[in-house]
């Protein structure tokens, strides 16, 4: 089904960096996209720990769901899928995908921090992969985008977001003077501590990302009012789990969080 309805000026700008925002205006990001990308070793690794995680087709909400790469995996398992994402671009490369494979998804063009056109309590899973939550500026936005995601997820429902890992800046050269620029600037309220700006991501200059530490990805999903079940830490390629005791969340190469929506009292 789609639906390209383009959305509310509102909620086209809440979070909305001018850099991501040329960044979801670029026709040629999204027709090379699955070809940048191609062999990450993430990308395998997140879907094999999606598809222990979702042992059971049912409802599965993909915020920030790009050129659909998820929306066809879990097609294929029979799931019933709906993606978000803001792109038009990458939603027609979506479209096009799902129609040569002759599967059927619900694709809806919208701002993640307001999901007004799903129903409260509407999926039995959300995920949001590839940093994608880290896209959206601000803490108060991506707030919001989790709130979203708690809402339309039923009682019991099961969220996995990935995210990069702040501390995993320290241990190279250009990595650390971006984390040190990102504290200077939140103390003298430029911007907030684990706000990076990376120039020549994709030709984007000054591409907007915010890095998580584990104990701040721990306390967002907690006040979205989600339990945290589990952090996993990524290992350098990020193709397994860092196996060493901690201190991995200082080294992990990004991290993949399972959470779930309390279940309704009895």
């Amino acid at each position: 089904m789609k639906e390209h309805k383009p959305p509310h000026q509102h909620q086209a700008d809440a979070g909305i960096s001018p850099s991501l925002r040329e960044y979801l205006s670029r026709r040629d990001i999204a027709a090379l996209y699955d070809g940048y990308f191609g062999g990450m070793r993430l990308f395998e690794f997140d879907t094999q720990v999606l598809d222990v995680l979702f042992d059971k087709p049912g409802r599965l909400l993909d915020v920030g769901c790009g050129t659909g790469r998820h929306l066809l995996h879990f097609a294929r398992r029979r799931f019933e899928v709906t993606g978000v994402d803001l792109s038009e671009h990458m939603i027609a490369v979506a479209h096009e995908k799902l129609a040569a494979e002759g599967l059927t998804a619900r694709i809806v063009r919208t701002n993640f921090c307001d999901l007004e056109e799903l129903s409260d309590e509407s999926f039995d899973y959300a995920i949001c992969m590839f940093s994608t939550l880290g896209m959206v500026s601000q803490r108060c936005n991506r707030s919001k985008a989790l709130a979203e995601v708690h809402r339309v997820l039923v009682p019991g429902g099961t969220f996995v977001m990935h995210a990069h890992n702040r501390m995993h800046n320290l241990w190279n050269p250009e990595g650390l003077w971006r984390l040190l620029k990102s504290y200077l600037g939140a103390l003298v309220g430029r911007c907030e501590a684990g706000d990076l700006s990376i120039d020549g991501y994709r030709g984007v200059s000054r591409m907007y990302l915010h890095s998580y530490t584990a104990r701040e990805l721990r306390g967002t999903i907690s006040a979205a009012g989600m339990q945290m079940h589990k952090l996993l830490c990524l290992n350098e390629s990020r193709g397994a789990l860092i196996r060493s005791r901690p201190p991995a969340n200082l080294v992990a190469n990004g991290f993949i969080a399972i959470a779930h929506k309390p279940s309704n009292p009895a």
